[in-house]
């Protein structure tokens, strides 16, 4: 009767979630799917709904901006998310093998880590947008220190993206280095000792005892940050608004100007958001797919 009750009460705890999601996801989707095959446009709101089927597809496929915000949108995610793995688990590293016995030097650097992830976006893009101005910025100034030209971080349309994106990798890089931290942690300490008995290097302790026992951890990793790195459209927006022209436009941001801040196509909008939902699906559901059958390796 007890275990009866536990589970009732659990159906009443999770359902007001459940709703929510409902609500706030399941809902929007379904109306995006439905406007997506409609004529709709926002500036025009006497204009008679009409079904034109699959022609906003079409459209938007076909236009080279969207294209274009496509590639943008997948070199700032995988560039953002390679560079924060790549980094976090060199700062990993670090602390493993020269913070370890440190607890106190430890957790104040952990602590330190963590804060820019903890940070809001919006504010971090302020503070990194400053940081890259090239008449007030301290970048540029250490830079004309050196010895070197001013540099137009946010304005150069060859380097906008590199710059936005080391801001994202700057954000989550210690963020993914707590995690691999822990993962380094749970391996055996017998099999860095037997790797130290036989000589071997840290490159061949690094390819032969700590990847293979993070591959697993660090698919997680690579999967969270990738996650957050779609979500781009606040920092992009803050820091150059999509400019350079359309160098830093991503989907997310070009959506919102076709339906809202530009032209009021909606139903186009509508397609795109769609298009662009499977797309992230389909990127999940692969790196899922290799996630569980390094699970099953193990």
């Amino acid at each position: 009767m007890a275990i009866k009750s536990r589970d009732r009460l659990l159906k009443y705890l999770v359902a007001p979630a459940i709703i929510f999601s409902f609500v706030a996801g399941v809902l929007p989707m379904l109306y995006a799917l439905r406007n997506s095959f409609y004529n709709i446009n926002v500036r025009l709101p006497m204009q008679t709904e009409r079904l034109i089927g699959i022609t906003n597809y079409k459209i938007i496929l076909g236009n080279e901006r969207f294209q274009a915000s496509l590639r943008n949108s997948i070199v700032f995610s995988l560039e953002g998310t390679i560079g924060a793995v790549l980094l976090g688990l060199a700062i990993a590293l670090f602390l493993y093998y020269f913070l370890r016995n440190k607890p106190l030097l430890l957790t104040g650097l952990s602590t330190m880590l963590l804060i820019p992830a903890l940070t809001g976006r919006i504010s971090v893009a302020y503070i990194w947008r400053l940081l890259y101005d090239p008449v007030l910025g301290l970048i540029n100034h250490v830079l004309g220190l050196l010895g070197f030209g001013t540099v137009e971080f946010l304005s150069n349309s060859n380097i906008a993206m590199q710059s936005v994106v080391f801001t994202d990798v700057w954000q989550w890089s210690g963020f993914a280095a707590l995690f691999l931290y822990a993962g380094l942690v749970s391996i055996p300490r017998e099999y860095f000792e037997e790797a130290q008995v036989i000589g071997a290097s840290f490159f061949q302790r690094l390819r032969y005892i700590i990847i293979p026992n993070l591959k697993g951890l660090l698919l997680a990793v690579f999967l969270l940050k990738f996650m957050i790195s779609l979500r781009n459209f606040d920092l992009i927006s803050v820091m150059t608004g999509g400019g350079p022209g359309t160098a830093t436009e991503t989907v997310d941001m070009y959506l919102y100007w076709l339906a809202v801040g530009g032209r009021g196509l909606l139903s186009r909008a509508s397609a795109g958001a769609i298009i662009m939902l499977v797309i992230t699906i389909v990127s999940f559901m692969i790196i899922i797919n290799l996630y569980q059958r390094q699970k099953v390796g193990e």
